[in-house]
C-alpha cells in the first residue's frame, strides 16, 4: 500500500490538537490516522518547525517561480522602453 502524503497544514493542526490536550489516540481514531503517525508528527514539532523541508522545498519553488517572472516582465519592459514592443 502506498505511503499516504499529508499537508504541512494537516499535520500543524492535527499536532495543535494534540497540544490543546487531546489524547493521541482520540484525535488519530477522530482522523482516521494511526496512533503512531500522529506521535511522529507531535515529535516532529517538539524537535523543531514541522516540516521544514517541506517548507524549504516550497520556498525554494516559489523563489525560482518569482526569478522567472521578474526576468521575464525585466525583458518585457525593456522592449517597451525602447519601442519595440507595442
Amino acid at each position: 500500500m502506498a505511503r499516504k502524503h499529508y499537508s504541512l497544514e494537516y499535520r500543524e493542526q492535527i499536532v495543535a490538537l494534540v497540544k490543546s490536550g487531546r489524547s493521541i489516540t482520540s484525535v488519530a481514531k477522530e482522523f482516521g490516522l494511526a496512533d503512531q503517525t500522529v506521535r511522529n508528527w507531535v515529535k516532529e514539532g517538539q524537535e523543531g518547525p514541522l516540516g521544514w523541508r517541506e517548507r524549504e522545498r516550497a520556498l525554494r519553488r516559489e523563489n525560482a517561480r518569482l526569478t522567472e517572472e521578474r526576468d521575464i516582465l525585466a525583458k518585457a519592459t525593456g522592449f517597451q522602453a525602447r519601442g519595440d514592443l507595442r
